[in-house]
């Protein structure tokens, strides 16, 4: 008897111990709270450090980071580093390109596409270093296209998929420090 009350009274203390660790101005991150305060109100977006082999990818990355930040309507996308109050910037570590599905010739009829990036936003303040906000975040996205089996799709519409989801998610890691409610049908394996 004694045992299961301590056991109860254990449980009761993780659990308040663990919500009230995840609080962060009264709002929970766990549960979606934003990590950014919002008395920033400007971004700059830097080109992010491609490490991969497929061109042209940095640029387009910074294009839809400033949709999505933009469209969000919480930042100012600042067109000049030194005026920003955040910086997001980071490094594309990997395009994958691999065959899906393969006819009885050889070819490929459909593809897996694979993006990872390492993302960091950080504070530009005037009385203090720079510094890093909360940690560095890995986002990934990933998807399907087919050139050969309808819906046809190219690989430049793909990429151009991939990129846009790839920006939402590095917003909402950035803003939100979750993204697991944009998963793909292929990330959840419901393929």
């Amino acid at each position: 008897m004694i045992k299961k009350l301590l056991g109860y009274i254990l449980f009761i203390l993780i659990v308040i111990g663990g919500c009230a660790s995840g609080q962060k101005d009264g709002k929970s991150v766990i549960d979606g709270g934003e990590i950014i305060p919002r008395n920033y109100k400007t971004i700059y977006i830097h080109n992010f450090e491609n490490k991969t082999y497929e061109g042209g990818l940095s640029s387009l990355l910074k294009d839809y980071l400033i949709l999505e930040f933009s469209t969000d309507g919480r930042f100012l996308i600042e067109t000049e580093k030194e005026s920003a109050e955040l910086i997001v910037y980071g490094v594309i570590d990997l395009f994958s390109l691999q065959p899906r599905n393969i006819d009885q010739f050889g070819e490929a009829q459909s593809f897996n596409m694979t993006i990872i990036s390492t993302v960091r936003a950080r504070v530009q303040n005037a009385e203090e270093e720079n510094y890093a906000l909360p940690d560095l975040k890995i986002v990934r996205y990933d998807t399907t296209f087919s050139p050969r089996i309808a819906p046809f799709e190219s690989r430049q519409v793909a990429t151009d998929r991939l990129l846009s989801g790839l920006a939402r998610r590095i917003h909402i890691a950035i803003v939100k420090g979750w993204y697991s409610e944009l998963k793909t049908p292929e990330e959840l394996g419901r393929d």
